[in-house]
């Protein structure tokens, strides 16, 4: 890539300069350039403004420095410059979640210990000295293209590229958190509607990181990022593919493609479910397609913890879309290729935040029916998300049985095999399954021949190794006996597999709150992704072709079908929404048995537990700008937590 070499210009020469550049000259190399910015023009303007504000430029010299899955679907009978004056960079007050920043370690510096454990790190964030924060602010000419550069000094410097020919110069220092950074370099741009910033070399992971707020960059400390402007727009009265931007392919399943997107309408990342609307057609999936986002919706709207969240949902000409919270944790199955085998504790943990999930959908008359690695995702602080509802039948009432044939040979219950139908307890065969793997590496009666699976899983009884302990043996026998009628839990549901021995020493009431460590946090620095396929980018390349038409299509679904959160403008969250997880939905969830008890049981929370919980999830009478309930309530909990040594 070429380097431009600059000349030190006067003030007044380099605006005269700049303004008959932008009315008479085009630069061809600009028009090589390998900076692709959206919306040119708008840039230029913004750069007029810049060029106002400061009366220098300076030369830049810096140096360059699987399973791919798919899944068995089948049709359902379920019918239902010198510094002349120093910047002004944002206040406290002006910060969102001022009041969370007030005396918090800083969260999530990413040191790991054995591998998986993140330590948080003794530091201030609410020392604020503008000298300290933002040294230098300046106009550059010319520049290299790489995103990254190293410096000698223990310092921050960002270069933002507005064009191929001019830059913006910032410098911070060690201590400053992405927050910080972002709104230091929005502050700069007015009133354009910059929704946020991407590397020039397309780093992925970077600019993900660079969206959560709070977190440290000392792992960019001597280092020079360079970014570009992503330029909004305004929201649309439904959305549409000219919302986003298209990143990578994260996901593919029978007959859809999850693909990991920006939203420029908030600048925030966000995984689009595509699910091609030929396919529908052909395979008559229009029911599977409506359940999913029924349930997708109810279970987001009634605050379940351990399910994916939906944000919105419309349909193109091509594509039914489903926009649903990113996981930067991937699936379990990619974990479980890292480790081979969980320890039993381990195991403990996911099974119970699973079992709540299953609880919970079940309380709320759904069945899951399609249990395994590749649908449990790991989100941003380690905990489970249950993902997939395609094959999930809603509306099951207590005596009402379904009979589609349907799951993943590996993890199918032995009823789905009979012509009796099935209910809620096939979910609970699979957790047994699931389980299985987690403490020994490979699902039960497993083999390459599905005709093999089947008829081991039909006839034969589950082997163990011997390093297990008698306590999860005995759990997992108990939820694969094949009469569904005599597996655990066909009584009181979780209730009966939460009492189990097993579980004997969990607090049940700290993991709905998520006062749990998870074995493993996502570590954001280090998030990778593959090279696009061949496949990935015609996908792409069709993709982007949608977004430059209008298209008039006939909607396969009636007008209730688009869905849209409001999380693309400030707004209040009201305490008692459909949100809030309540008093009654938790009791009626999951119970713990009282601990030598021999009369009754125990309601799940007590009085003290529901206060917590009350208090964690609506503390703050105004989200802004929040992903969700969830993430806030991480934060706030790492504000009452000492740091960890």
């Amino acid at each position: 890539m070429r380097q431009r070499s600059g000349q030190i210009l006067s003030p007044a020469k380099v605006i005269q300069n700049f303004q008959m550049s932008t009315k008479n000259y085009t630069s061809k190399n600009a028009s090589q350039s390998p900076l692709k910015f959206l919306q040119r023009n708008l840039s230029q303007i913004i750069l007029k403004d810049l060029a106002k504000q400061d009366s220098s430029r300076k030369v830049n010299h810096g140096s360059i420095t699987d399973r791919v899955h798919s899944q068995q679907r089948s049709n359902s009978r379920d019918k239902v410059k010198p510094q002349t004056k120093q910047v002004k960079v944002p206040t406290e007050t002006n910060l969102p979640f001022q009041q969370l920043s007030k005396g918090i370690n800083l969260i999530l510096n990413q040191k790991l210990t054995n591998k998986n454990k993140l330590i948080l790190e003794k530091g201030s964030m609410t020392r604020r000295n503008s000298a300290e924060d933002l040294l230098t602010n300046s106009i550059q000419i010319g520049g290299k293209s790489s995103s990254i550069d190293k410096l000698p000094k223990q310092e921050i410097q960002i270069y933002v590229h507005y064009s191929s020919e001019l830059t913006q110069n910032f410098k911070f220092c060690a201590t400053v958190t992405t927050d910080k950074v972002l709104n230091a370099l929005k502050n700069k741009t007015g009133n354009y509607q910059v929704v946020g910033f991407a590397t020039l070399d397309e780093n992925i992971g970077f600019d993900y990181y660079l969206t959560i707020p709070f977190l440290p960059l000392t792992h960019m400390v001597g280092k020079t990022i360079r970014l570009k402007p992503i330029m909004g727009i305004s929201p649309p009265k439904q959305l549409n593919l000219s919302c986003f931007q298209f990143l990578h392919v994260i996901g593919k399943g029978g007959f859809s493609t999850v693909i990991l997107s920006r939203s420029l309408i908030d600048g925030n990342f966000i995984a689009l479910k595509l699910i091609s609307k030929t396919f529908v057609v052909q395979n008559e999936k229009q029911d599977l397609v409506q359940n999913e986002r029924d349930i997708l919706i109810e279970t987001t709207n009634k605050g379940s913890l351990f399910t994916s969240k939906i944000e919105f949902a419309f349909e193109t000409k091509n594509w039914i879309i489903f926009g649903i919270e990113f996981c930067p944790g991937g699936e379990m199955f990619s974990y479980m290729k890292k480790v081979q085998k969980m320890t039993e504790s381990q195991a403990r943990f996911y099974i119970t935040e699973v079992c709540l999930a299953l609880g919970f959908l079940h309380h709320q008359q759904i069945i899951y029916r399609d249990l395994k690695p590749e649908n449990v995702l790991i989100d941003i602080t380690g905990h489970i998300q249950l993902a997939d509802f395609g094959l999930a039948r809603p509306n099951m009432q207590p005596e009402q049985n379904a009979y589609s044939f349907c799951g993943s040979p590996e993890y199918m219950a032995p009823e789905m095999f009979h012509n009796d139908g099935h209910n809620n307890m096939v979910d609970y065969y699979c957790l047994g399954a699931l389980l299985y793997e987690f403490v020994t590496g490979l699902p039960p009666f497993y083999c390459e021949d599905k005709n093999i699976i089947y008829t081991r899983l039909l006839n034969e009884q589950v082997q163990f190794p011997k390093k297990l302990s008698p306590e999860v043996k005995d759990l997992i026998k108990l939820l694969m006996i094949k009469d569904p009628n005599k597996r655990l839990g066909s009584k009181n549901g979780v209730d009966d597999i939460l009492a189990h021995p097993w579980f004997q020493d969990i607090d049940i009431a700290k993991y709905i709150q998520k006062q749990i460590d998870p074995p493993y946090i996502p570590d954001l620095t280090k998030l990778q992704f593959k090279s696009p396929t061949t496949n990935d980018r015609i996908l792409f390349e069709q993709l982007n072709r949608e977004q430059k038409l209008i298209n008039q299509f006939k909607p396969m679904f009636d007008t209730a079908f688009f869905y849209q959160l409001k999380r693309y403008q400030c707004y209040e969250f009201d305490k008692n929404s459909s949100t809030q997880v309540t008093k009654d939905t938790i009791d009626s969830m999951v119970r713990k048995r009282t601990k030598n008890s021999q009369n009754s049981q125990q309601s799940l929370l007590s009085q003290q537990s529901q206060s917590q919980l009350s208090s964690v999830l609506c503390s703050n009478e105004t989200l802004r700008n929040t992903k969700s309930v969830t993430n806030l309530k991480f934060y706030q909990n790492l504000l009452t937590e000492p740091s960890r040594k």
